[in-house]
């Protein structure tokens, strides 16, 4: 649940206004001249939030860096030599080669 508060009652409720934050688990959004300015949220949703994001935005970057080392070594993104293809191949290589009487 939001509750919406003005700058002036925030400053004289402040202890109360946290309370509300942080026990209760409520977003408070801030408002001045009634626009929004600022949203006050409990610590737990402060870490469930932006420590997610940041996880993601170190894993998209970890994931280019990936990408660019993979084109600087000219492997494309999709192969499709996987090793199974692979020795697929070499099995009926050495095949023809048996039946043919090279060894």
């Amino acid at each position: 649940m939001k509750t919406t508060v003005n700058a002036l009652t925030l400053r004289k409720k402040f202890g109360e206004i946290i309370d509300m934050a942080s026990i209760s688990g409520n977003s408070v959004i801030i408002e001045r001249m009634q626009k929004p300015i600022a949203v006050l949220v409990s610590y737990q949703d402060y870490l469930r939030v932006f420590t997610n994001a940041s996880e993601r935005r170190h894993r998209e970057e970890g994931y280019q860096l990936l990408q660019e080392v993979r084109v600087e070594y000219g492997k494309k993104k999709e192969s499709s030599n996987d090793s199974t293809t692979i020795i697929r191949a070499m099995r009926n290589n050495r095949a023809k080669q048996v039946i043919k009487g090279d060894k």
